[in-house]
């Protein structure tokens, strides 16, 4: 019975203190919304250019396989020295660059390398974005040898990432950010 008349008294005493019911009410109801529906780790319509040095059959078919809705193909530049001007623009989230010899690098097992420039001020879509294209161009390669020559192991491709504007990659300022968002 005491139990009852205690818990009675604390819901009553809880009502009463306006601002912490509205803060619960909101903790429990607005805050678990924008964290379920503000917060997609998934990406989605990431804007990327190519840079393709080696302008084959094969470089056009991979770069074919970045589809929507996780990515949104800009076009061809025809110059690397303007993926930085555009990542410093926030006009796209990663340039992948396709070296010259690929397809010859393709098609003979050799390992190729290919660059990709991520815009590392939002960080978790340029880990997205890195670990998204880095799958593609692998399954791409993996499925192009086992279609042409699948006696041998397909090449190795070595991707080398640079992260622009946040070089170590470092979410602690972007999360900080976005969960104190969350939190107001």
């Amino acid at each position: 019975m005491r139990l009852l008349v205690f818990i009675y008294k604390e819901l009553l005493q809880f009502i009463r203190n306006k601002g912490l019911f509205i803060f619960v009410i909101y903790l429990f109801t607005a805050d678990l919304y924008i964290a379920a529906n503000g917060i997609d780790l998934t990406l989605k319509n990431a804007k990327f250019y190519v840079v393709d040095e080696d302008m084959s059959v094969i470089s056009r078919q991979m770069v074919s396989e970045f589809t929507e809705p996780w990515f949104n193909f800009q076009g061809y530049l025809q110059e690397e020295n303007k993926t930085e001007s555009l990542l410093m623009r926030d006009m796209a989230v990663g340039i992948i660059v396709i070296p010259e010899d690929f397809s010859k690098s393709i098609k003979s097992g050799k390992t190729s390398e290919i660059a990709m420039f991520i815009n590392g001020t939002e960080s978790t879509s340029g880990y997205l974005f890195s670990g998204y294209a880095t799958r593609i161009i692998n399954n791409f390669v993996i499925n192009y040898t086992r279609k042409t020559d699948s006696a041998r192991d397909p090449p190795v491709i070595n991707i080398r990432e640079r992260f622009l504007y946040n070089p170590n990659a470092d979410s602690k300022i972007f999360m900080t950010i976005t969960e104190l968002f969350s939190v107001i």
